[in-house]
């Protein structure tokens, strides 16, 4: 259990359910409220994207699964990434986004995602991903990767915002 819990991938498909479901659940509470945000919508939706990329070009060729571990591999990875986007295309904000649907308010994620896997690989000796491993890298190299991991994080945030302005002046 404490293994997937490091994993990106898992921890953003966890979000993107809460982000869909707890509004619906839990509509008049203020949680159902604070994750019916389009803000909470629009990081849900960068971050699945950004799993969907950073999978297909850094981790796809590790691994070959098969049967359900495939049928697990390509939804977690592909089909709820192209969902969600779909569904974000679909429903996106009406008013364009201010600042509530700022990707660099939203690069928060994975950068506390990042702090937790370092610690946590201090911890118990195991990073999630190579590209991130302080261990067999180093720290300069992690934080290279980081960096760049976190800019294209920041470009797709501006990607998902920009299809929000552009759907704003549409209705405009």
């Amino acid at each position: 259990m404490v293994l997937y819990f490091g994993f990106f991938t898992i921890l953003t498909n966890i979000f993107v359910g809460l982000v869909l479901t707890l509004p619906l659940v839990c509509g008049g509470t203020r949680v159902g409220r604070w994750f019916a945000t389009d803000a909470k919508l629009g990081c849900a939706t960068t971050a699945i994207v950004f799993v969907c990329i950073a999978y297909h070009i850094l981790l796809q060729h590790l691994w070959s699964p098969q049967g359900w571990q495939w049928v697990a591999d390509m939804t977690l990875h592909y089909v709820v990434p192209l969902m969600l986007l779909a569904y974000w295309i679909w429903r996106v904000p009406r008013q364009g986004g201010g600042a509530t649907l700022s990707p660099f308010a939203w690069s928060a994620y994975p950068a506390i995602y990042f702090v937790y896997v370092l610690l946590r690989g201090e911890v118990i000796g195991m990073y999630p991903y190579h590209f991130i491993d302080a261990g067999s890298i180093g720290y300069g190299r992690t934080m290279l990767n980081a960096v760049g991991l976190l800019v294209l994080f920041v470009g797709l945030g501006w990607l998902v915002k920009g299809i929000a302005r552009l759907r704003s002046v549409r209705a405009g």
